[in-house]
């Protein structure tokens, strides 16, 4: 009987082991290059006379040669096109890439920055690189006074995947 029950068992170890099957594969990733942001060039209203009443509003357009525009206030005036800003993108070749901008007004007197703006979504070129054109909107008031490159805010650019 003994013997009987060795061979059983030796014939059930082997049919267990004789149906089994094994396998392994890899578990890989592919890592993006880092997002690098860097503000090249700042968004430039141009030269704006203030108006003598109302509220004067320049607008600066958010693509590459864009032009500037100024409505309202009394006796405003706008001799000269602002330029838009830029900001400069280097990542993953080809990656969709999606923007936000925000703005912060710098309170100079009679001068209000209300807004900036960008194309909300950019593809990086084949070397991995996009200029990110950058616009804005500025009020002016009468109680602005004369002076060069008047600091008029800050535009903060976010790139993500």
């Amino acid at each position: 009987m003994m013997k009987k029950l060795a061979i059983a068992a030796a014939m059930a170890a082997i049919s267990s082991s004789a149906m089994a099957a094994e396998a392994t594969i890899n578990a890989t990733v592919d890592l993006m290059e880092p997002l690098q942001v860097t503000g090249t060039a700042a968004v430039n209203f141009g030269t704006v006379a203030a108006p003598s009443s109302g509220i004067a509003i320049v607008t600066v357009d958010d693509f590459a040669g864009g032009s500037s525009s100024l409505s309202g206030g009394t006796d405003a005036y706008h001799p000269d096109d602002g330029v838009p800003g830029n900001f400069f993108l280097e990542g993953e070749d080809g990656a969709v890439v999606t923007i936000t901008v925000a703005h912060v007004d710098a309170a100079a007197p009679g001068l209000t920055l209300t807004g900036a703006s960008a194309a909300p979504i950019v593809t990086l070129n084949g070397s991995g690189e996009a200029n990110v054109p950058v616009g804005g909107t500025l009020e002016i008031t009468n109680a602005a006074t004369a002076g060069d490159d008047k600091n008029v805010g800050t535009i903060t650019l976010t790139a993500n995947y």
